[in-house]
C-alpha cells in the first residue's frame, strides 16, 4: 500500500450518507439499505484499522480504509507527525519519541538513516548501574553508557521517496580504530579507540516501517543488536520494496531485511508483510526471534535463501513461526532455511515456489531441533502441489521436490 495525495473521493462518504438519509435508506454500518424499486443499493462504509497517510498542503493526515470499497474516511490530522526531506530526516529520527510519525517526502535519501543514540532522546550514565547524568556533565573523553527507548512510532514514505542508504539501528559497544571512526551523536565526536567509546542500549516496541522503496546494495533495513538488555518487539515492516539494482552479485551481507544478534530475548513478535524483494543475497534474515510472521511477500532472484530464520551459538528461534502466502521465484538456494530451533510451532502455508534451488531441489531445511512441530499446507512448486503434513520436526528436516 503506497502513500498518495488525497483526492475528492475522501469526501464522497458525506454526500452518499446525506442522500441515504434523505431517501430514508440509512442503516447500520456495514449493512446494505433496502432501496426503493427504482434505486440502486446505498453502500454504507465500514471503516477498518488499515490506514493511509498523506499530505495536504503542509499538513500530515491519516485516514481509514473502507472494508467494502476504495474510499477513505475518518480523516485526522497527525498531531505527532513531522514531514521530512533528505536533509532533515536524520534529525527527525533523533528527536522521534513515543507515538510519533515521520513522513518521508519525495526525494532520494542517499545517507544511511540511523535509529541511534543522540543528544535529544538518549540518557547517559558513567557506569551501567550508575545514576543518570545531565549532558553538561558528560566529558568528550572516556567510556559511557547510553540508553534510548521508543514505543509505537511510525516511519512512512511517500511514493516519490527513494532510499539508497537504508535504515540502520545498532546496540552494543561502539568504538573506533585506525580504519574506522564512528560518530557519537551524544557527545558530537568521532571515536578513535576503546578508551573513548560507549555501550548503547536501545529498546524499541511497536515500531512500524511502511511503504519504503529501497534501491541498491545499501538500500536495506538492518537491526544489529549485540547488547544484553537491548530489545526490539512488535516490529512491523509492511508494503516496502527492495530492488538490489546493481551490476554486481549480492554478497553475504546484502540482506534486504537483516535482524541479527548473538543473544536471545532480543527480538520478538516481528512481522514482514506485503513487501517485494528482488536481487538481494537473502530477502529476510532474522536470528533468535520469538514469534515471527512473514506473509504476503514476493521475493525474486535471491542469491541464497529467500527467508532465513537462524540461530546463534547459544540461542535459537522459539514460539510461533508463520510463513504464509509468499511467492518465491528464481531462488539460488533453499527458499526457507531454519537454523537450530527449540520450543517452536512452525506453520508454512499457501506459498508459491517457482524455480527454487534447481540443482539440489531442496526447498526447505532445518538444523538441530528440540520440541518443534511443523505444518505444511497449500504450498506449490512450479505449479505442482507439495505434500501437506503436520508432525514433529526432526533434526536436519528437509523438504525436497522432483525425482
Amino acid at each position: 500500500m503506497k502513500v498518495k495525495t488525497i483526492s475528492v473521493r475522501l469526501f464522497a462518504c458525506a454526500a452518499v450518507l446525506a442522500a441515504a438519509i434523505a431517501a430514508g435508506a440509512f442503516v447500520g454500518c456495514g449493512e446494505e439499505a433496502a432501496p426503493p424499486a427504482d434505486q440502486t443499493p446505498v453502500h454504507t462504509h465500514e471503516w477498518t484499522s488499515e490506514t493511509e497517510y498523506y499530505v495536504k498542503g503542509d499538513v500530515l493526515y491519516v485516514a481509514e480504509h473502507c472494508n467494502g470499497c476504495d474510499e477513505l474516511g475518518n480523516e485526522k490530522v497527525v498531531t505527532d507527525g513531522v514531514i521530512v526531506t533528505p536533509e532533515t530526516a536524520q534529525e527527525a529520527l533523533d528527536k522521534l519519541t513515543d507515538g510519533g510519525v515521520i513522513y518521508f517526502s519525495d526525494g532520494e535519501y542517499t545517507d544511511t538513516l540511523e535509529l541511534r543514540q543522540n543528544k535529544f532522546t538518549s540518557t547517559v550514565k558513567k557506569t551501567a548501574d550508575g545514576e543518570e547524568l545531565d549532558l553538561s556533565e558528560v566529558q568528550k573523553t572516556g567510556v559511557y553508557y547510553y540508553y534510548r527507548t521508543l514505543e509505537n512510532a511510525v516511519l512512512v514514505a511517500s511514493d516519490g521517496a527513494v532510499f539508497t542508504g537504508g535504515i540502520y539501528s545498532s546496540a552494543g559497544h561502539t568504538y573506533g580504530s585506525a580504519s574506522s571512526q564512528p560518530y557519537d551523536a551524544v557527545r558530537d565526536i568521532y571515536l578513535k579507540d576503546t578508551n573513548t567509546s560507549y555501550y548503547g542500549t536501545i529498546n524499541v516496541d511497536g515500531l512500524e516501517v511502511r511503504d519504503f522503496s529501497f534501491e541498491g546494495a545499501e538500500g536495506k533495513i538492518n537491526f544489529s543488536y549485540y547488547m544484553k538488555g537491548a530489545t526490539v518487539s512488535g516490529l512491523t515492516i509492511k508494503g516496502c520494496t527492495f530492488d538490489y539494482a546493481s551490476e554486481s552479485v549480492a554478497g553475504s551481507s546484502d540482506q534486504a531485511i537483516r535482524i541479527a544478534s548473538d543473544y536471545g530475548d532480543v527480538y520478538s513478535d516481528i512481522t514482514v508483510s506485503g513487501c517485494s524483494v528482488d536481487g538481494y543475497f537473502q530477502g529476510v534474515y532474522v536470528q533468535n526471534v520469538e514469534n515471527i510472521t512473514v506473509t504476503g511477500n514476493t521475493m525474486k532472484n535471491c542469491v541464497h535463501n529467500a527467508i532465513a530464520v537462524q540461530s546463534a551459538t547459544d540461542y535459537t528461534p522459539t514460539g510461533n513461526i508463520t510463513i504464509s502466502d509468499n511467492t518465491v521465484e528464481n531462488d539460488g538456494d533453499r527458499a526457507i532455511r531454519f537454523g537450530n530451533l527449540s520450543d517452536a510451532t512452525v506453520s508454512i502455508t499457501d506459498n508459491t515456489f517457482v524455480s527454487v534451488n534447481p540443482s539440489e531441489k531442496e526447498i526447505m531445511k532445518a538444523g538441530t531441533v528440540t520440541n518443534v512441530t511443523v505444518t505444511l499446507s497449500g504450498n506449490t512448486i512450479d505449479g505442482a502441489a507439495l505434500p501437506d503434513s503436520s508432525a514433529a520436526m526432526t533434526n536436519n528436516w528437509t523438504v525436497s521436490y522432483g525425482a
